[in-house]
């Protein structure tokens, strides 16, 4: 159904000493699709996030976007190739303004000279994606955690992203605000993002992606169709802690 492959990961390994948190991890996304990640806490999902998005050097293995490696790329240069995520704890620039914010991303993340205008009009096109544009001249800094996460994501799709990483964005959010959310990353599916989502709230998850991936103790254990992963003996012992009832 697709076959351009957008990103591929291959034999990724990543130590932090002599503890390994990645070990020999095989990821492929292809364009348009939503894949979603599950697996316990310490499964090494959001440093498999790292390593894709530039914040982390693998200790091995390479990483292609498009088919060209990308491992000499900082994180700067592949949020302007098209690589754009979000953090578990939201990172704002709490001396601006939510506006300001999502312009900062709109200029520098893009990789395209742009016009006031055009920055502008990105801007205000990811804010009210993002539902924000009610609160967009308030202070970063007065922001509480669910307006912090919308502005996570505000920001990142004021890049023009071709793939969006999301990382938790629905913790702590109500079910009707889950439910906007879920909303939400379809229509950036039908725009054409590809999305690779971590989340620990399956049911919001599974409304989503096309395919899954689990990961448990830094190893991907299991990848393919949603419920066929679901049902996978060794992802229910290691996610749900428990097996299968035969």
């Amino acid at each position: 159904m697709r076959n351009t492959c957008l990103i591929n990961a291959k034999g990724i390994n990543k130590y932090f000493g002599a503890f390994q948190v990645l070990a020999d991890v095989d990821l492929e996304v292809h364009k348009g699709e939503a894949v979603g990640i599950v697996g316990p806490n310490g499964a090494g999902k959001t440093t498999l996030f790292g390593v894709l998005a530039g914040a982390l050097d693998p200790s091995s293995g390479d990483i292609q976007l498009g088919g060209n490696s990308i491992l000499k790329h900082d994180s700067a240069r592949r949020c302007r190739l098209g690589i754009a995520r979000t953090h578990q704890i939201p990172r704002p620039f709490l001396g601006m303004s939510v506006f300001e914010n999502v312009m900062v991303a709109a200029n520098f993340g893009s990789g395209r000279k742009l016009t006031k205008t055009k920055i502008e009009c990105l801007a205000i096109d990811a804010l009210e994606k993002a539902g924000m544009t009610a609160i967009a001249n308030r202070p970063a800094t007065s922001l509480g955690l669910l307006d912090r996460k919308r502005l996570e994501l505000a920001r990142a799709l004021a890049t023009s992203p071709d793939i969006l990483l999301l990382d938790e964005i629905g913790g702590g959010l109500t079910e009707a605000e889950l439910q906007q959310l879920v909303s939400l990353i379809l229509e950036l599916k039908q725009d054409g993002i590809t999305v690779v989502w971590i989340e620990h709230i399956l049911h919001a998850l599974l409304k989503v992606i096309d395919r899954l991936v689990c990961m448990d103790s830094g190893q991907v254990i299991a990848q393919g169709l949603p419920k066929e992963v679901m049902a996978d003996k060794q992802v229910m012992q290691a996610y749900l802690g428990s097996e299968v009832a035969q």
